[in-house]
């Protein structure tokens, strides 16, 4: 039974893994995030609105730097604000324009409402 139940779960990682491309923002979701954390990879979540103007000004800056090479193994995940309340509470994320760091299970550093260039990221390296 131990052994149906960890094929089981190996093969939905590998099905989620597919989906959630390194470096490539990918909207959030409980059981792809789930799947990172578990495979103690480098996460960044990002809790933005498309109305907010601070969201704007840190996607333009966020989505910049995870292009970068050195951000390939990085996971990025998107969370809209106004459409999952639920995944904002699964992080404890309580506004919009939040950037978390992640490296599996454990959070390694969060900022909101920065839209400091340097200071973003300098909290984006926290996940290499």
């Amino acid at each position: 039974m131990r052994l149906v139940k960890f094929f089981s779960a190996l093969f939905i990682f590998l099905s989620l893994f597919n989906l959630a491309e390194a470096g490539e923002k990918k909207p959030f979701s409980q059981d792809i995030f789930s799947a990172s954390q578990a495979a103690d990879e480098s996460i960044v979540v990002y809790v933005y609105a498309p109305w907010c103007t601070t969201c704007k000004q840190q996607e333009v800056i966020i989505d910049k730097i995870m292009q970068e090479p050195r951000f390939d193994k990085v996971r990025y995940y998107v969370v809209d604000f106004d459409n999952d309340k639920e995944g904002m509470r699964k992080l404890k994320a309580n506004t919009r324009s939040t950037i978390l760091v992640f490296k599996g299970k454990r959070e390694l550093t969060r900022s909101a409402n920065d839209t400091d260039a340097v200071s973003i990221q300098n909290l984006l390296e926290k996940a290499l």
